[in-house]
């Protein structure tokens, strides 16, 4: 399996500038973002893998889905 790392480079940089007032943590498999605290609606969490080995950018999703709340 070929894998871009530039790709990955370049969605974390986006994602970074996007995370002004979340929480970022982690636990064994997933990259948790959260608005100040976990809940419904407050938090997402992307697997590690999926950063990896999906083509769509599910970190930029997930922002998108704390920011549309």
């Amino acid at each position: 399996m070929d894998f871009d790392l530039k790709r990955l480079s370049d969605r974390l940089t986006v994602a970074a500038a996007r995370l002004e007032g979340l929480k970022v943590t982690v636990s064994g498999f997933d990259l948790i973002l959260s608005k100040g605290d976990y809940g419904t609606y407050r938090s997402e969490s992307v697997p590690f893998a999926a950063l990896f080995l999906r083509d769509d950018d599910v970190l930029a999703q997930a922002l998108n889905r704390l920011s549309a709340v």
